[in-house]
């Protein structure tokens, strides 16, 4: 099981380039493009709205009435393989080859009192969320400010991936690119770098949210679609995800 934090960085960039929800959506297609399968746990305690988001960059029709952490938490059932498959979504991939795994979504209630008790409730059974790593690569979007919940799902990963943004090195594209041909001073794109204990898997140039919860990529954001499918086959490699 790892766990997924996005945050801003000290170093002047104080937001996150990708939302923490949206990255680890991102990052469970990549990694199911691996033939893994993969199960996503939205951990939020805030209300992200990560399902509805979900939904809106699929146009589908996604609940968490009718599945979620609200439908696991209301069936009091043993949190075991099974279970998880009844109360998630399964998310279509973009561009899903042959040999690819599935990817499933057990999203949080949209209300942040809601959304804080399936935080609570999760990190109560923070270990035997670990162990469906035995059916799974489990993912757990841990996003906003840190809580108690958090620390308890931490303790039980084997892993955790932290995306922080950072100034970009590379030439700025687009417009800014014609212009710096002329001499006009031009900033490069920042990215978004991932580290897993202290070491980069990968930087992401900047993609919309969206994008990586599934609506379709422009040009530019092709690129930073195959790092991140890149920094997942790195991911996978490090040993610990399952």
């Amino acid at each position: 099981m790892a766990t997924v934090r996005s945050d801003g960085d000290a170093g002047g960039l104080d937001a996150p380039l990708i939302e923490c929800g949206a990255l680890t959506v991102g990052l469970a297609h990549a990694v199911a493009a691996t033939g893994a399968d993969v199960l996503v746990i939205d951990a939020d305690a805030c209300g992200t709205r990560l399902g509805q988001r979900v939904a809106a960059a699929t146009r589908t029709r996604l609940s968490t009435a009718q599945r979620g952490m609200p439908t696991l938490a209301a069936a009091r059932s043993d949190l075991n393989a099974d279970t998880v498959v009844r109360h998630c979504w399964a998310l279509r991939g973009r561009d899903a080859a042959a040999g690819a795994g599935s990817v499933l979504l057990a999203a949080a209630p949209t209300h942040p009192e809601g959304a804080r008790h399936a935080a609570d409730l999760l990190g109560e059974r923070a270990d035997a969320l670990a162990a469906l790593g035995g059916r799974f690569t489990v993912l757990v979007s841990l996003p906003g400010p840190v809580v108690e919940p958090y620390r308890r799902l931490a303790d039980a990963a084997s892993l955790s991936v932290d995306a922080a943004a950072r100034a970009g090195t590379a030439a700025p594209g687009g417009l800014r690119a014609v212009l710096a041909a002329f001499g006009r001073p031009a900033v490069p794109d920042p990215v978004t770098k991932l580290r897993v204990a202290g070491r980069a898997v990968g930087l992401v140039g900047p993609v919309r949210d969206s994008v990586l919860l599934g609506a379709a990529p422009r040009r530019a954001e092709r690129g930073p679609l195959e790092a991140l499918r890149t920094a997942a086959v790195a991911l996978t490699r490090i040993g610990g995800l399952r």
